[in-house]
């Protein structure tokens, strides 16, 4: 948000940051719905896409 510190000052750059940030959030959780849910249905280990095991998967993936 470079752009908007010296165009609208502190308050509409954080502004902006914030809800960049909350956009990111949201779509990283509708990724991990989308793909876990997928998941389950090829992998019947991995249930309905909210189990433990899917869980545990995608923390080891995004900590490598």
């Amino acid at each position: 948000m470079i752009y908007a510190k010296p165009c609208f000052g502190n308050y509409i750059s954080f502004l902006a940051a914030l809800v960049v940030g909350a956009s990111s959030c949201v779509g990283h959780v509708s990724y991990f719905a989308l793909t876990s849910s997928t998941l389950g249905e090829v992998f019947s280990m991995l249930g309905d896409g909210n189990t433990v095991v899917i869980a545990i998967t995608f923390h080891l993936r995004n900590s490598l």
